[in-house]
């Protein structure tokens, strides 16, 4: 038990003296303030490289002996040193009120190579044994005042924190459309509870028992993260589930727009002043005049969002106003590009467009419940889908 114990020990040493950086950069390390931005690629790559570089500083020398005196005295260095060692941005050693009792006995200037070598015996085997009975005792010594500390960067908290306020903002700013989360009405019990769980932004992307497979990347399309926003807005293996959700919140938006003495068109192919078709939701026509209403429903990021989407579609469907007006005898067109978001925000400029056209509050709320129940669909069926790429509708 003591060998191996010894042998632990000595490996700590090696893995400590190999992992970080040289005594140089280990001072300018201490002395600023650096956050690590590097990738876990790039952190082992350099891992790799500075082993590499202290096995072959050893140059012709005595490898084991080499290695172990070169541990010894970074190990030395370590204790004698009164703060902590960083390893990586939140991962720290931290030296424990022992630790300061030891830095204060070997009080004095760390320990060089050259003068470590001076000091032991010719015989090799001598010196090997002398190096490594030095290097136990150093290495247990630092274990022993220090302790290892995790903690989270505040970048990371930050982004945390804004991915939570995601769900949130564009939530506060229709509340009728919230209903949903106090009574669960118009889903079913389990709907409900995904749903909480996606505008939570707790669901279980990466954690299904028996589905994740190695990484970070889709388990579907590998393409991307595998993410909420990623499942519900682009990988194409919910594609066909995506065109469902859509369809079915345009059908109510039409249907309603009819009730309220609109004439609707849906899904109607128009030309652009360029020539390019572009295809529109509806065309609602009353008294002459008429709405492009071009539907969108996407992952809630930002409060600009809404208004970034009308401004997209204006864009986008303005160059087929001519062909419209000539198409249905019009006198006046407005594009507007409505977004409803993906866990089922109605956002106030959604909304406001809704109360212009006379549609109710209920039909906005029916629209949000819609919106929301195709994308638990698409939740549930990018999770437990069959693997061979075909969708599961049911």
């Amino acid at each position: 038990m003591v060998a191996v114990t010894k042998w632990v020990l000595l490996f700590a040493g090696i893995a400590l003296a190999s992992a970080f950086p040289a005594a140089e950069d280990f001072e300018a390390r201490s002395s600023q303030n650096v956050v690590a931005t590097e990738d876990s690629a790039s952190l082992l790559e350099e891992g790799v490289e500075r082993a590499y570089r202290f096995l072959q500083s050893c140059g012709d020398k005595d490898m084991s002996l080499c290695v172990k005196m070169r541990a010894l005295t970074f190990v030395d260095r370590a204790l004698r040193r009164p703060g902590d060692v960083d390893i990586v941005d939140g991962v720290s050693l931290v030296r424990t009120q022992d630790g300061m009792d030891v830095s204060r006995e070997l009080n004095g200037r760390a320990l060089s190579e050259a003068e470590l070598d001076a000091s032991l015996p010719k015989n090799a085997d001598e010196r090997d044994a002398q190096v490594e009975t030095l290097l136990v005792d150093r290495v247990a010594k630092f274990l022993q005042s220090h302790t290892l500390q995790l903690k989270v960067p505040d970048y990371a908290i930050t982004e945390v924190r804004k991915t939570l306020d995601e769900g949130v903002i564009l939530n506060k700013e229709f509340p009728p459309a919230n209903s949903w989360i106090r009574n669960h009405k118009g889903l079913t019990l389990l709907e409900w509870i995904d749903a909480l769980k996606m505008v939570g932004y707790v669901a279980p992307v990466r954690a299904v028992p028996g589905r994740s497979r190695d990484g970070t990347r889709c388990r579907r399309c590998l393409s991307e993260i595998q993410t909420l926003p990623h499942i519900l807005g682009f990988c194409p293996y919910s594609e066909a589930l995506r065109n469902i959700r859509h369809h079915a919140v345009r059908s109510i938006l039409a249907e309603t727009l009819k009730e309220v003495g609109f004439t609707v068109h849906q899904e109607v192919q128009g030309l652009a002043t360029q020539g390019s078709v572009r295809r529109i939701d509806i065309v609602a026509i009353k008294n002459n005049a008429a709405y492009i209403l071009r539907l969108t429903i996407r992952f809630e990021t930002h409060a600009d969002q809404p208004h970034e989407v009308d401004s997209e579609k204006k864009r986008i469907y303005e160059p087929t106003i001519t062909f419209y007006k000539d198409k249905y005898s019009l006198s006046h067109i407005d594009v507007i590009g409505l977004m409803v978001g993906a866990r089922g925000t109605i956002p106030s400029f959604f909304a406001n467009k809704c109360k212009n056209l006379s549609l109710t509050h209920s039909i906005v709320k029916e629209i949000a419940i819609s919106a929301l129940k195709g994308s638990v669909q698409i939740l549930r069926n990018h999770l437990y889908g069959s693997d061979n790429g075909n969708f599961k509708l049911s």
